[in-house]
């Protein structure tokens, strides 16, 4: 199982005071006086669970329980000592913990977790009104700068060709291939060097993402991936 990390820029978070004061909030905020009662015991009902875990002089952090919208999908089970399979039809939900950071000095929140959830996160985040997050995107084209680039071996790329929607290349630096769009490309998967010389494998997308499959990479090293490119001028806030 991989590991990843999605950025935003942080223009509000008010949030932050209240969290301070009760140690934990359940977003929606109405949910939180019954939080006692359980949390997501009501299908249908998608609340997030934010706990402090330690406030520092750069920031804070923070453990997410976090149930995903409804999944509108019908579940064929079958119940322990009958003889034939049922059908619920009213959707379920997935529940994801992950873990959230607050960086005071960047002013950025990265969240460990998937794509769609982070995007989930963030959301139920600013409809408390009391944050406002902004996009960050990355300069693709510092990538080559901030990190000891061994091979560009993947690249995605928004395109408008009849029925393609995204073109996809492959192959040795494909950075370097005269079919590279740098304009319109996404998403690059290149194969780096550690400073331990180890040869890793990572995704960087355009918009505030990286994501590794390599199991002896943590989110630490993602995160000094985020702060290389951001050194090297690689961040775009809009």
């Amino acid at each position: 199982m991989g590991i990843a990390i999605s950025i935003f820029a942080i223009e509000k978070f008010d949030l932050e005071s209240i969290i301070e004061k009760r140690g934990e909030v359940v977003l929606p905020l109405q949910q939180d006086l019954a939080s006692e009662y359980g949390l997501g015991d009501k299908l249908g009902t998608p609340v997030t669970k934010i706990k402090l875990v330690k406030k520092t002089q750069d920031g804070a952090s923070f453990d997410i329980i976090h149930y995903s919208d409804t999944i509108k999908e019908t579940i064929r089970f079958c119940p322990e000592g009958e003889e034939f399979a049922k059908y619920h039809e009213g959707g379920y939900q997935k529940v994801y913990r992950f873990w959230a950071i607050k960086n005071d000095k960047d002013q950025v929140l990265i969240c460990a977790a998937t794509k769609e959830i982070s995007k989930q996160f963030n959301k139920r985040l600013e409809e408390t009104k009391l944050v406002k997050m902004n996009r960050i995107s990355f300069d693709l084209e510092k990538i080559y700068q901030a990190i000891d680039c061994i091979n560009v071996w993947g690249s995605w790329a928004d395109v408008n060709e009849g029925e393609v929607k995204v073109r996809a290349e492959f192959g040795v630096n494909v950075h370097q291939a005269p079919t590279y769009d740098p304009k319109n490309t996404t998403a690059l998967a290149i194969e780096m060097k550690t400073d331990d010389g180890e040869h890793i494998s990572i995704s960087i997308s355009k918009d505030g993402r990286i994501a590794t499959n390599c199991k002896s990479v943590t989110a630490g090293d993602l995160i000094k991936i985020y702060q290389a490119i951001r050194e090297k001028g690689g961040i775009i806030v809009s």
